[in-house]
């Protein structure tokens, strides 16, 4: 399916409109797994980090440190937290 990535709507007052974020999205894939798995798989964790965008980042390129980042800025979020994961790609803008 084709998303549109939206800002925050249930805070709209009277007379605003929604805010895009990006072009649209496609979503290729969606599950559900606990972070661990990102450590228990490094092949896996590692490809996850690239995807999330730090392939080059110092710490966040390491599965571990990611899931560490991950927990830390997420209340509640443990490893072992099942977690919902969405890959998407964006569409073109027309």
């Amino acid at each position: 399916p084709m998303l549109s990535l939206d800002g925050a709507t249930y805070e709209l007052k009277p007379g605003e409109s929604v805010q895009r974020l990006g072009p649209p999205i496609e979503v290729l894939d969606v599950r559900r797994e606990a972070l661990r798995r990102m450590c228990d798989d490094l092949e896996y964790g590692i490809a996850e980090c690239n995807a999330e965008g730090f392939e080059r980042h110092t710490l966040y390129q390491w599965p571990s440190e990611f899931v560490r980042f991950f927990c830390n800025s997420h209340k509640g979020c443990t490893p072992d937290t099942i977690i919902t994961r969405i890959e998407f790609r964006y569409l073109a803008q027309t």
